[in-house]
């Protein structure tokens, strides 16, 4: 490969990374990008399907359900970006309907969901001979937990007072 080829990838590349910018900033008014969520549309989705069935007898109202997602979300934020591309991959695979047949046995979109089949399906995961399952049942019961008792207003279910003040 001769020099001037590589001078002249790396103007071409800087040529198309500026128009790029230039789109950007026309679209957003500035060069920030806007933020994306971790969990993604699929992901979102999943987690309201599921938050019933680890928080039944905790929280009761779909804002309660929306408040838990945004603490998911905030979760992953702190995730590296290899693991939250793995979290997403995951969720496709929830959502995709040959692998979502055979892993929760349902055409039944995730919206759809109802919190009783919700339950049935993390306790089938719990009690699957698959290693897999049992772990990803795990790990969506601990985000989702997690999310929720991160959030000041459930202490008091705990008995927590809160941090000390100093």
């Amino acid at each position: 490969m001769e020099r001037r080829f590589f001078i002249q990838s790396g103007l071409l590349g800087s040529f198309f990374l500026s128009l790029g910018s230039l789109a950007l900033y026309q679209r957003n008014g500035s060069l920030q990008a806007e933020p994306v969520s971790p969990l993604g549309p699929k992901g979102e989705k999943i987690i309201l399907a599921l938050a019933p069935a680890y928080l039944e007898g905790l929280a009761q109202t779909p804002e309660e359900f929306q408040a838990c997602k945004a603490g998911v979300n905030e979760i992953l934020l702190g995730l590296s970006p290899l693991t939250n591309q793995d979290l997403q991959e995951f969720f496709y695979l929830l959502d995709f309907l040959p692998t979502k047949l055979f892993l929760i046995h349902s055409w039944t979109a995730w919206d759809q969901i109802q919190p009783a089949q919700a339950v049935d399906l993390i306790q089938s995961w719990q009690k699957s001979k698959i290693t897999l399952l049992n772990s990803a049942a795990q790990a969506l019961g601990e985000l989702i937990l997690a999310s929720f008792w991160a959030d000041p207003k459930h202490y008091a279910l705990a008995g927590y007072p809160g941090p000390i003040e100093l």
